[in-house]
């Protein structure tokens, strides 16, 4: 995925858990440390493989009907 894709993800996850009251820092240095493709946090690399799938899904079809 695109760096650009990456930073969407990042965005939301800093958005979603600083609702829960954490902080940027605290968020950024224990959840989104990243390894290889992905994130070292289970549950963050679980729902970045899951953003990932989700947007190659929402693709398929508009690849599809452009190769008509």
């Amino acid at each position: 995925m695109t760096d650009n894709q990456r930073d969407q993800f990042e965005a939301a996850v800093v958005a979603r858990l600083k609702e829960s009251g954490f902080l940027e820092i605290e968020i950024r240095t224990e959840c989104l440390v990243r390894c290889d493709e992905g994130y070292q946090d289970e549950v963050i690399n679980a729902g970045w493989h899951y953003w990932n799938a989700a947007l190659a899904a929402n693709h398929a079809p508009q690849q599809r009907e452009a190769g008509r």
